[in-house]
């Protein structure tokens, strides 16, 4: 390494030194809002979400959600969906050229390819799934820039793209593998 490059690491070194714990804490803080947001707008709608899925969750059912995966970020909450995966409403980050930087999504998460197989099936013919993947379906609402604050209104829209699709395909409870006997 040179010593122009010397010299911008250790001016990096000093700086993240002298700046790690307030971003940290600005970090934290900003999930923690993120997560009161999705969790505001899931119990206003939860029991839309109970009767459309025929479950019965609580808002004790929701949980913390961060996941970094490649060039995405998700934040928000998730709750348990029992013989199948996990259901989840989060915002998502993106550094992505070609993906919209800011998105409200709902993601149904099968744990397995062989669950659920009628529901995917279906998902390919619905304008309601933004995301059709091996084991997820998505129902996002992209976010622009100077809408942000707005978060709370497109999580809502993501919800209802969520329970329309469910609403069509007769409910989610239906396609739950069986529980053991």
């Amino acid at each position: 390494m040179n010593d122009d490059g010397l010299d911008r690491e250790r001016e990096f070194f000093v700086t993240g030194v002298n700046t790690y714990l307030d971003v940290d804490d600005a970090i934290m803080e900003f999930r923690r809002l993120v997560e009161h947001k999705c969790r505001s707008v899931v119990s206003a709608r939860l029991n839309e979400v109970n009767q459309e899925c025929g479950m019965d969750w609580t808002v004790g059912d929701l949980n913390d959600y961060f996941e970094k995966a490649n060039d995405f970020h998700y934040i928000g909450k998730q709750m348990e969906v029992k013989e199948l995966g996990k259901l989840y409403f989060c915002l998502r980050l993106s550094r992505e050229i070609d993906s919209n930087p800011i998105d409200a999504f709902v993601y149904l998460y099968r744990k397995q390819r062989d669950i659920a197989t009628g529901l995917w099936e279906i998902a390919g013919a619905s304008a309601s799934v933004t995301y059709k993947g091996r084991n997820n379906l998505g129902f996002g609402q992209p976010i622009p820039k100077d809408k942000i604050p707005d978060f709370e209104d497109y999580l809502d829209k993501a919800v209802t793209g969520f329970l329309v699709f469910i609403n069509k395909c007769g409910g989610l409870k239906k396609y739950l593998a069986p529980g053991p006997k």
